[in-house]
């Protein structure tokens, strides 16, 4: 038997670090797009109301086509938070983070920023490495990474200052406020504020641009900071600068700050200014058994918790008021996200004797109506039940939609005894799929009826 305590992969770090890098620059949160959606009413400017339709069409095109919401794909910023009892199969942490960063920029045909020396060499990179890493010793065996893309419109914004403990609260809300005004349109309005206040000077940037990887509408645990964030966002929006700094109400939406204990003497404040691409995503890897010691309960028990976050997920998304497309839309971008092998995934809904197609992610299907004699879509909702073909190329039924694909699921979706509709995914991969994988997307159909 060899070692049986569970180890970190390195090349686990790097295919993670290049499958985030990839995904943050298309995939954006939906909750982003929801942010605009809410704010859309909000702004009185007729230019202002444009720009923020702007950006939600550019959110659903970068989504649906996965391609770079902006042109400026950023500096990498990674923050790597290690477990003080984390193991790793081997040293080289920090390069196996810039071996991810480089892949996935190269991979996603992504914009290099990075260069060689700020003053004596400013030749590219042509890597967009280095990546920013700031990795921190924390309780626990797990390593948890957060990926940020940071344009340099918004970088450029960003600022500190040490202000006199006198200056207390409405101090810091100057200084915020002043930040923004003279910011202008520069950092791309709507923006994101990511505040640090205490520490010393390094410390304290730090926590500002940790705090922008909360979770939008995620308020500070402290009610006091909480409030202060509400606050700040309010005044922001009294600014004026608006959408694109070309006026409104509609500045910035969420304000994120963090605390740390300071000097007697001190009172640093530290401003990260996000542009509204806001592109972060967090995921924590642990370690795993040896091959040898790895039991098919432990791959089971790590499956069955995906499947419960993802329904949980769904459920939420069900509960948030957003309209059907909107719920499907964001239902398909959850199970991309969580289970990598679902490559195209989208809906069908019935519409008397076919299946139209409605909200998906992946490639333009050809295949926009499907009668019910017709392709594996059409064979589940005529037997009514789940259909798992594990080589579509040995299937008759199969509709040719992409030559890359190689097996398929589809599960319909049951309202009062009938059905209204169906997801339908396919993956790359020959026999991709398996009664998890039809456990799961049936519990996901379940959850789903309930808004037909």
């Amino acid at each position: 038997m060899g070692n049986s305590n569970p180890t970190i992969s390195l090349d686990k770090v790097t295919e993670t670090v290049r499958a985030l890098v990839k995904e943050i620059s298309s995939q954006l949160d939906p909750k982003l797009l929801e942010s605009f959606k809410l704010a859309l009413p909000k702004e009185e400017s007729e230019t202002g109301r444009a720009i923020l339709e702007q950006l939600i069409k550019n959110f659903e095109l970068a989504r649906d086509k996965k391609l770079p919401y902006c042109q400026d794909t950023g500096a990498c910023v990674v923050f790597a938070e290690i477990g003080e009892n984390a193991r790793f199969d081997r040293e080289g942490l920090l390069e196996a983070i810039n071996q991810g960063v480089a892949a996935g920029y190269q991979e996603g045909f992504l914009r290099k920023s990075i260069v060689k020396d700020p003053l004596q060499d400013r030749t590219n990179t042509g890597t967009n490495t280095p990546a920013m890493i700031q990795a921190e010793i924390v309780p626990g065996d797990k390593l948890k990474l957060s990926v940020m893309a940071k344009g340099g419109g918004c970088e450029n914004m960003s600022t500190f200052k040490s202000l006199p403990p006198s200056a207390g609260v409405e101090g810091v809300k100057k200084f915020v406020l002043e930040t923004v005004i003279n910011s202008g349109g520069n950092p791309c309005p709507p923006i994101f504020l990511g505040i640090g206040i205490g520490g010393d000077f390094e410390k304290c940037a730090i926590l500002a641009k940790k705090a922008l990887f909360r979770e939008i509408g995620e308020r500070n645990p402290n009610p006091f900071y909480a409030n202060l964030e509400m606050q700040i966002l309010e005044l922001v929006n009294k600014s004026g600068v608006g959408p694109m700094g070309l006026g409104g109400r509609v500045t910035c939406l969420d304000v994120f700050i963090e605390a740390f204990p300071c000097h007697i003497a001190s009172l640093p404040v530290a401003i990260n200014v996000e542009c509204h691409a806001h592109r972060t995503k967090t995921v924590m890897l642990e370690g795993e058994l040896p091959e040898e010691d790895t039991a098919e309960s432990v791959i089971a028990t790590t499956a069955d918790l995906s499947s419960q976050e993802t329904l949980s997920q769904i459920e939420r998304l069900i509960q948030s008021g957003l309209n059907r497309d909107e719920i499907l839309r964001q239902t398909a971008f959850v199970l991309q996200q969580n289970f990598p092998k679902y490559g195209w995934v989208g809906f069908y809904l019935m519409d008397g004797e076919e299946l139209v197609l409605g909200p998906y992610l992946g490639l333009p299907s050809p295949h926009t109506r499907i009668k019910l004699d017709s392709g594996i879509c059409g064979a589940a909702a005529r037997e009514g039940k789940t259909v798992l073909v594990n080589d579509v190329s040995q299937d008759s039924r199969y509709l040719a939609c992409s030559l890359d694909t190689k097996s398929e699921i589809v599960v319909p979706i049951w309202k009062e005894g009938k059905i209204v509709g169906e997801i339908d995914i396919d993956s790359d991969k020959l026999a991709a799929f398996d009664g998890r994988d039809r456990e799961l997307l049936e519990g996901v159909s379940a959850v789903l009826s309930k808004m037909f």
